[in-house]
């Protein structure tokens, strides 16, 4: 793949970290009792991105990393999921935020 699609998949995956970190703050100002659909999606494009740009760059990254990195989206993907249909506690919330700051840390300061 060329070097403008490795930039593209990028700018798309950071789009789902932006999705799923706004709706998490949208989430939390508003108090609304269901996962908004913001998270859900962004969580989403994260997971599709991230799985095309491992593929396309398998040779360069540390398999450690990702499948840390895949562990808490999943973990993101199933809270999300569940709690779009049923109410969201405080604590649920807290986990979300807690999880997606702890994947970027991962991501940001993990070489």
């Amino acid at each position: 793949m060329s070097n403008w699609g490795l930039l593209l998949l990028r700018w798309l995956h950071f789009i789902g970290f932006a999705s799923l970190s706004g709706g998490l703050l949208l989430q939390q100002r508003d108090q609304r009792s269901y996962i908004n659909k913001y998270i859900w999606l962004g969580s989403l494009l994260q997971l599709g991105t991230g799985l095309a740009l491992t593929i396309l760059k398998a040779k360069d990254l540390n398999p450690t990393k990702i499948l840390i990195k895949l562990i808490l989206l999943c973990l993101i993907l199933l809270l999300s999921f569940i709690y779009r249909q049923k109410k969201a506690s405080d604590k649920a919330l807290s986990l979300l935020i807690m999880l997606t700051l702890t994947e970027v840390a991962i991501a940001v300061f993990w070489q």
